[in-house]
């Protein structure tokens, strides 16, 4: 007969763990990508970014929703009345309200943020096949790059038989000797959005 006894530390880490993942306000970011998302890969910057120590509990509070934002001070902390955004003044002002969610930024701190991560993609694209790629990461990539491989199309409008209210794709990758194009279209929502904006990338493209 085997019978397997777990030492008390390890009954103590799964005690803790299972605590805070129940807890309303801590465990809400794991609760939130925990069916969307691979939780060993979100977590592999914790590895790798080489942070300190003060930087990493910052980013940890701000996915856990624990920064002093307005609606904190007036849901948790009570030092105040009105929870609403200061930029918008319409919905609360919270975490996720401010990292994706508020109106005010999404032509400009959001776009940049969108941009910077699709310029990545589109250097790596670059390499593979051989094009020139730009020199700074902040450069904004050229209309049309071309070689004997490939075609590489950045933020170009195409005319369409059917209008399409999406007709600009962040990138297009015409393939010469596969005779295939590529469509990649970049999205940067927050965690808890990840599905409703990948059936909206689907649903209306």
């Amino acid at each position: 007969m085997n019978c397997s006894v777990k030492k008390p530390e390890e009954e103590e880490e799964e005690e803790e763990e299972t605590t805070w993942r129940d807890k309303p306000l801590h465990g809400m970011y794991y609760r939130q990508i925990e069916e969307v998302a691979g939780i060993k890969k979100t977590y592999q910057w914790l590895n790798k970014a080489g942070l300190t120590d003060s930087t990493e509990a910052l980013i940890m509070a701000a996915q856990e929703q624990a920064l002093s934002t307005r609606a904190i001070e007036a849901n948790i902390y009570h030092s105040r009345s009105d929870p609403r955004c200061r930029l918008c003044k319409e919905a609360p002002e919270s975490v996720q309200h401010v990292v994706a969610g508020c109106k005010m930024l999404a032509s400009s701190a959001y776009m940049e943020r969108h941009n910077q991560v699709a310029v990545i993609v589109y250097r790596n694209i670059c390499t593979q096949y051989g094009l020139e790629v730009p020199k700074s990461q902040w450069d904004i990539p050229p209309k049309v790059v071309e070689n004997g491989k490939a075609k590489i199309l950045w933020d170009f409008s195409f005319q369409t038989d059917k209008q399409l209210l999406a007709n600009k794709p962040d990138i297009v990758v015409m393939d010469k000797e596969q005779k295939r194009a590529v469509v990649i279209d970049v999205a940067i929502p927050a965690d808890a959005n990840i599905r409703k904006k990948k059936h909206e990338k689907i649903a209306h493209p």
